[in-house]
């Protein structure tokens, strides 16, 4: 039988993955350095802010469907 595991101990887990993926993060990404405004250029961060935004507006409006429906 497996029980189930206390709320308090998921919160535990999850702080302390939250921990790891930001050490893991500092590790790989030197101080200082903006990891995606060196990469993009303006151009690539203007389409990808608008795809984002496109892709929220659909995700939204599937929300509205399925709640009516």
């Amino acid at each position: 039988m497996i029980l189930p595991v206390p709320e308090k101990e998921k919160s535990l887990n999850f702080e302390k993955n939250q921990g790891l993926i930001l050490f893991c993060f500092l590790k790989v990404v030197p101080p200082g350095i903006e990891p995606f405004a060196s990469v993009y250029s303006k151009i690539l961060i203007d389409y990808t802010f608008t795809a984002l935004s496109f892709m929220k507006a659909i995700e939204l409006a599937l929300h509205q469907i399925h709640r009516f429906s």
